[in-house]
């Protein structure tokens, strides 16, 4: 079972080489490229290290910097440190900072453009407004000045310019989500180019979006656990963490549900990063109502509605991939 990122609980260093090293394999840096801090409740802030292969980081590889700016560590500080303390003195309120180059976004930024978040109903809530940051030499104070003056000004996404991007979150959680989203957003925009002009929801249609409330299953009084429904949970989860695997789905977006019992099915949560989604976070579905104290995903309507109406459907996987949302950007058929 892959580990599951606990911002609570899980010391600095050991998020960080959970995150670096997913964005390694994913592809979204290269082995020198890319950095990732943490700032703790006293002020420390924990950051991947300089000229280390970002493959093969183990948490003793991780540098910490004290709030008195005392190095500890068996490396040196990744050569952006000046950014990432620019940004905690001009931003208190984010706690994570993810800096990467992935492909996608690396495209934008050397042809200096924003990506536009209205691609996607859910893209524009989790990334905010996207700055632009000018040109400066990487790991110079000047580079800090500026990236510090743009995310200053509340942006929590940027792009740099003819360089990669900075995303900050109140955790690391929340900024690697926000950093994936922003990439998928990235590369749902190329492949729709690529076969047409992608088509952009306007901001009434996002608020419309973001607008709905649920209306929520009632509990059920208690939960029944036997042995088809645990397999139905474990298989629900290894297909998730592959779609994660090949790109086909990112922390934001993907929902799987299975049949269980005539029109009872277990579904996949809202809120949750959907690589790090285990089996205890699988959410039931029994007679219309759920799970004590679990939030079903967003979309457990219309599983519900498509499960009552075509008794032969026995499972439903919805996301966003980029190569098929080029169609469904572009209406090109």
């Amino acid at each position: 079972m892959a580990q599951i990122l606990d911002t609570q609980l899980m010391h600095p260093r050991d998020q960080i080489v959970l995150i670096i090293s997913r964005i390694y394999k994913r592809g979204l840096t290269t082995t020198s490229g890319g950095n990732i801090s943490v700032i703790d409740d006293d002020g420390n802030i924990w950051i991947t290290p300089s000229a280390i292969d970002k493959g093969s980081l183990r948490p003793s590889d991780i540098m910490c910097i004290t709030r008195e700016g005392k190095i500890i560590g068996r490396h040196k500080p990744s050569s952006e440190y000046p950014f990432h303390r620019a940004i905690y003195a001009a931003r208190p309120d984010l706690k994570a900072i993810v800096h990467a180059h992935p492909p996608a976004l690396v495209a934008f930024s050397i042809v200096h453009q924003i990506p536009d978040t209205n691609v996607i109903p859910q893209a524009k809530h989790i990334c905010g407004p996207v700055g632009f940051v000018p040109y400066a030499l990487p790991g110079s104070e000047e580079l800090g000045e500026k990236i510090a003056n743009i995310i200053g000004q509340g942006y929590n996404s940027v792009i740099l310019e003819n360089h990669g991007t900075v995303v900050g979150g109140k955790d690391l959680s929340d900024a690697f989500e926000r950093f994936e989203t922003l990439e998928f957003c990235a590369r749902t925009i190329i492949k729709g180019k690529t076969i047409g002009e992608p088509r952009y929801l306007s901001d009434h249609q996002i608020e419309e979006f973001e607008a709905q409330i649920p209306r929520l299953q009632p509990e059920l009084e208690n939960s029944e656990y036997p042995s088809d429904e645990r397999e139905k949970r474990e298989q629900i989860v290894k297909i998730v963490q592959r779609a994660c695997e090949q790109g086909l789905m990112i922390s934001s977006y993907g929902t799987v549900s299975t049949r269980w019992r005539g029109n009872d099915f277990l579904i996949t949560p809202t809120d949750k990063l959907r690589w790090d989604i285990q089996r205890n976070d699988i959410v039931q579905i029994r007679d219309g109502k759920r799970e004590p104290g679990k939030l079903p995903s967003r979309s457990v309507w219309l599983h519900q509605e498509i499960y009552r109406r075509n008794p032969h459907i026995n499972s439903i996987i919805l996301t966003q991939s980029p190569n098929l949302m080029a169609f469904g950007v572009t209406g090109k058929k």
